[in-house]
């Protein structure tokens, strides 16, 4: 499974310091990912409410059937954030890769009573200046259902990735009814590409599931498509666990 810590991080995306919108309940969800259509792993993500106003945001990535025999390489990251006064503000946020010949161990630590942020792994340690509108890797991606569910549509983002402020800049592309194995689901359809690079992710964000992304095709630079699609939900007001769900009747958005 090539390339799948950069895959991990491209789910989903968006930022927005003050997201004036209720927080979904906790939730998990478990995605298939596939490539030229045969299954090759699976990333499962889970939101729980660790304290009060305290969150944590947690994903799982490794490879699944015969490929898991051959590679066993794991990504595990997690971000946890308080949510106070509308505002949403980091805390700690980790990344460890294992199982591979590529171990990583990433934490960034964010002090808002000194106004920075620090890496503090050995290899790469850094500091930058802190900023409310400044998330992580995987923090921004959270920040994509509170947004759309705010209603915005002009979606930039300001995301720390080693020691470097990058902008993800998302576009809106239209609304799609898509087929998942929990049924017909509304989605709204965005797409993330870099600038002068072939690499592009698309995303369809469900408007009757808090716009959680359901599904998601990353386009790497030799031309390989991999899919993300839901497989399995629970959370979000209305568990959907049962494979054999029929059609939603959901809301669109214009």
């Amino acid at each position: 499974m090539k390339n799948l810590a950069c895959l991990c991080l491209c789910i989903m995306t968006l930022s927005s310091a003050y997201a004036d919108h209720p927080l979904p309940q906790p939730f998990k969800i478990t995605y298939t990912l596939s490539r030229h259509g045969i299954n090759v792993g699976e990333m499962t993500r889970s939101l729980a409410v660790t304290g009060d106003n305290e969150y944590a945001l947690q994903s799982l990535s490794k490879a699944t059937g015969l490929i898991a025999l051959f590679y066993k390489e794991q990504v595990f990251e997690e971000t946890r954030w308080t949510y106070n006064e509308h505002a949403i503000h980091p805390l700690i946020y980790q990344y460890h890769r294992s199982g591979g010949k590529k171990i990583r161990d990433v934490t960034v630590e964010y002090d808002w009573t000194n106004g920075e942020i620090r890496n503090t792994s050995k290899d790469t340690p850094w500091r930058i200046a802190l900023r409310p509108e400044l998330f992580d890797n995987l923090l921004y991606q959270y920040m994509l259902m509170q947004d759309l569910n705010a209603g915005k549509r002009e979606l930039s983002y300001q995301i720390v990735d080693g020691g470097r402020v990058k902008t993800y800049d998302i576009r809106l592309l239209g609304e799609e009814i898509i087929d998942t194995p929990l049924g017909k689901l509304h989605t709204v359809k965005l797409e993330r590409q870099k600038p002068n690079s072939k690499r592009k992710t698309t995303l369809w964000c469900a408007a009757a599931l808090h716009y959680l992304a359901v599904r998601l095709e990353y386009l790497d630079k030799d031309g390989t498509v991999t899919t993300f699609l839901i497989d399995e939900l629970s959370g979000l007001d209305a568990p959907l666990t049962n494979p054999h769900l029929e059609t939603l009747k959901l809301p669109v958005t214009r």
